[in-house]
């Protein structure tokens, strides 16, 4: 929504595409924000915006079906609940968003004071009068996260859970709160908000990893770890297990990745292009542009952020009447070419194609220039514009005479 509101500004008419009945993702399940800004407040005026918006068209429980084209001439079949739609397109936001890991560890699922954080959250902005009678919580972090099938950091769940926390506390003073961790990642200020739970009587115990921790319900609940500073063996018996559980790549994202022709990572998230530094927010193929849970765990403010940036980005494309391409480019022989489809397989932007003619082709503004087909062609057939063998050999000559 705030990368179609900052397109719509400029003047230019945005779809958005939603495969849900609403727009919001996980932020509708989201009380307040690790700084304290209610997150539902902002979220209903961005709603009114879009939907006040002329330019921007919504369209729900709809999917990509289909792309075809280039940058700045995308074709897209939009499949919506009256029917397919098709539409051309300048350029393409890839915003798909994450979804929260459902643990089948921790008797999650068996016994219903187990929680996720983000449903501890759904209990929090709904006003939580049971939370208020607990006399007790623990918080169990990097819940499906850490692990060898998912072995990066989620990020958001430290803060998330530190914040909720204190919001616990805010309803219940009386409550006690165990943290049981491998290690506690609230980074930059948000360590602030560590440091008064601290300080508000908050415990957090890192515990022997090897040992792991073992939960069981045969009279309540009751947790079974180690504490690796002590190295003792301690028993907890919460009213509340709340898991700090972690975030997972969208469920559509493999069959989008094919649609659209770009990469997704090593976890299932999409990837941005190799140079990111230099090119944040966009894909290897030009005209596609990526932001939010769908390139990997983030907060909201980061969020947003790459939400702005890849309207920027997006605009770059969209506020031209033509777009040029650069003077190197590779270039495609027809009669030389005999369709053997190893530029096609080479090349790492995914630009040649097997055209109309049975021949391969190469769109100059797509193309990289970085050769990789031109070496490849056993035919000869592709070459390197001012870059030709007539262009460099004399340079050569001259070098070596």
């Amino acid at each position: 929504m705030v990368a179609a509101q900052g397109i719509a500004s400029q003047g230019i008419p945005v779809d958005i595409v939603e495969r849900t009945d609403q727009l919001g993702g996980n932020a509708l399940r989201l009380s307040h924000e690790a700084g304290g800004e209610r997150v539902s407040k902002y979220l209903a005026t961005l709603k009114k915006e879009v939907a006040d918006s002329p330019l921007i068209r919504v369209l729900l429980k709809s999917r990509l079906r289909d792309m075809k084209g280039r940058v700045g001439q995308f074709h897209a079949t939009i499949q919506t609940p009256k029917g397919d739609s098709d539409g051309e397109y300048g350029a393409i936001i890839v915003a798909t968003g994450g979804r929260e890991y459902s643990p089948h560890e921790y008797l999650y699922g068996s016994n219903e004071n187990v929680v996720t954080q983000l449903e501890l959250e759904e209990l929090i902005a709904k006003g939580g009068s049971g939370l208020k009678d607990i006399k007790s919580a623990v918080v169990i972090h990097c819940v499906g996260s850490r692990t060898p099938e998912r072995p990066f950091c989620s990020r958001v769940c430290c803060t998330q859970a530190v914040k909720n926390t204190l919001r616990l506390k805010e309803m219940n003073p009386n409550i006690t709160i165990h943290h049981l961790h491998r290690d506690i990642r609230t980074y930059f200020l948000h360590d602030i908000l560590y440091q008064r739970a601290r300080k508000e009587g908050v415990a957090f115990i890192r515990y022997d990893e090897e040992k792991g921790l073992q939960v069981s319900q045969d009279n309540g609940l009751a947790i079974r770890f180690s504490d690796s500073s002590t190295h003792e063996d301690l028993e907890l018996k919460p009213d509340l297990l709340v898991l700090n559980a972690a975030v997972v790549p969208g469920e559509d994202n493999k069959a989008l990745s094919h649609v659209l022709g770009v990469p997704l990572g090593e976890y299932g998230f999409f990837d941005e292009e190799d140079y990111m530094t230099f090119t944040p927010v966009t894909f290897s193929k030009k005209g596609i542009f990526l932001c939010g849970l769908a390139h990997g765990p983030k907060p909201i403010d980061e969020s947003i952020a790459q939400a702005r940036a890849a309207a920027m980005r997006a605009l770059a494309v969209l506020s031209k009447e033509k777009l040029t391409h650069q003077a190197v480019y590779a270039e495609v022989s027809p009669g030389k070419c005999i369709a053997c489809l190893t530029c096609v397989r080479v090349c790492p932007f995914g630009v040649p194609f097997i055209n109309d003619d049975g021949v391969a082709e190469i769109v100059p503004l797509e193309c990289r220039a970085c050769g990789v087909c031109v070496s490849s062609c056993p035919n000869d057939a592709i070459e390197l514009k001012s870059f030709t063998d007539s262009d460099v050999i004399p340079h050569i000559e001259t070098m070596f005479a």
